[in-house]
């Protein structure tokens, strides 16, 4: 079956007023483009949040209208809706939107998260090592998610399967709740649910995290205005490029950016979860396996028959190549 393209109410979006001197120079073209931003409050949104508010898209001549969705997916479905020009998603949105129809491109990656999403364990599950010390345990995960991924992969590596052990379907939501109440044994999480159930869950522990076993990436995307527009979607990537540069120079304001965004107001722990994101541009050959990968698991969960040409058509290297050689970068 095709995955299914929702239309992001209107109700359920926050514009957001754009501020700021673009890194010090406040002296920018006249805009001869415009585009809505799309992001989430956050972490994997920083940069699109700085390259508006700090002038970045106005120092390439786009007027830049930041608009807050609640979630990630719903962010990238609003380019679809025509509700937002560009975002930032993951290969597992990519994977699921294939073949549906959408417009959304990726354009280049902007971010890996080191260690982004973990299995955390209570003090009764203790250390994991092999495939015995699963046995008995309850494990909880929403069943067909990116973490559902994480979990079979975890298995795979002891060489078991989700029919193997007691593999719990639970909503993202109460997985660090249940964890802390014990009503299961270990829980697959993302950033920063991870770190929080770490400082919250006594005795609790990371028994594996993403970065021993899948990549964790994020895609800037655009719809087809940005897409079909070559020179624009170069500037575009230029301006975030800016951005990143100025995240690098200036650690404090973007922490208390992230903890305003995710409404975290411990700065250890936002801390933590910020130092597992590294901003970049790039667009490697791993990058887009890990779209086709990322397509290969939801189809044998049998929620997607995208094929490897519907696959195709959710990215474009040809932008970034283009950006990367042309003394912008």
């Amino acid at each position: 079956m095709k995955a299914a393209v929702a239309t992001v109410s209107a109700a359920s979006l926050l514009t957001l007023s754009a501020c700021g001197d673009g890194g010090g120079n406040a002296d920018h073209p006249e805009p001869d483009a415009s585009i809505v931003v799309g992001v989430a409050p956050d972490f994997f949104f920083t940069h699109l949040y700085v390259a508006v508010q700090e002038d970045f898209f106005a120092a390439e001549g786009i007027e830049a209208e930041l608009v807050e969705f609640p979630s990630g997916m719903e962010a990238t479905e609003a380019i679809t809706a025509g509700q937002a020009d560009i975002t930032s998603t993951t290969s597992s949105t990519l994977s699921l939107l294939a073949g549906s129809g959408s417009d959304v491109t990726a354009l280049a990656s902007n971010l890996v998260g080191d260690g982004w999403y973990g299995i955390v364990a209570n003090e009764e599950a203790g250390d994991v090592s092999d495939s015995s010390d699963l046995e008995g345990l309850t494990l909880a995960a929403p069943h067909g998610s990116v973490l559902d991924m994480h979990v079979r992969n975890f298995l795979e590596s002891h060489n078991l399967s989700a029919e193997d052990i007691d593999y719990e379907d639970v909503n993202a939501a109460q997985l660090v709740t249940g964890l802390t109440r014990g009503d299961f044994d270990a829980a697959s999480m993302w950033e920063p649910n991870v770190s929080q159930s770490l400082a919250e869950t006594e005795g609790s522990s990371v028994v594996l995290d993403s970065e021993e076993t899948m990549p964790v990436t994020g895609y800037t995307v655009g719809g087809s205005d940005v897409v079909e527009d070559e020179e624009l979607a170069v500037r575009v990537l230029t301006a975030l490029d800016n951005a990143i540069d100025w995240i690098e120079e200036n650690p404090d304001e973007v922490l208390d950016l992230v903890m305003e965004n995710s409404g975290i107001d411990d700065e250890s722990l936002a801390q933590t979860v910020q130092d597992k994101v590294s901003y970049r541009l790039d667009f490697s050959e791993e990058e887009v396996d890990e779209i086709y990968e990322s397509r290969d698991f939801y189809e044998s969960l049998g929620m997607t028959d995208a094929t490897d040409d519907d696959v195709t058509q959710m990215y474009d290297t040809s932008t970034f190549e283009e950006w990367n050689s042309s003394g912008d970068s």
